[in-house]
């Protein structure tokens, strides 16, 4: 029954549901399930947040948790928008996991 619980309620975070299964608490949604995911699709995107990690990123190489400490933009939306990026071929990823901008 906890299963089909899961899997049927699309409406609340995935890493949410489970921590929550194990008696644990997750204050912000993961950003990457597929109902992050499908919320983050119905929000616009932040204007000039591409311009804004490109501009990161050409000061220094960043994991997706360093860019969301240093930009005021929330969470899923940096994520998205580094997906975004990467399908582009904008930037891509070292050895060490973090974003860098391709040349």
């Amino acid at each position: 029954s906890h299963m089909l619980n899961y899997l049927n309620k699309d409406t609340v975070c995935r890493s949410k549901q489970l921590l929550q299964y194990f008696g644990e608490k997750l204050k912000k949604d993961c950003g990457v399930c597929d109902v992050c995911l499908k919320k983050a699709d119905r929000t616009t995107t932040s204007p000039g947040l591409p311009e804004r990690i490109l501009g990161q990123l050409q000061r220094a190489e960043s994991s997706s948790r360093r860019l969301i400490r240093l930009l005021p933009d929330e969470e899923h939306l940096i994520l998205q928008t580094l997906r975004e990026l990467l399908e582009e071929g904008k930037i891509g990823i070292n050895h060490k996991n973090e974003y860098v901008l391709n040349k």
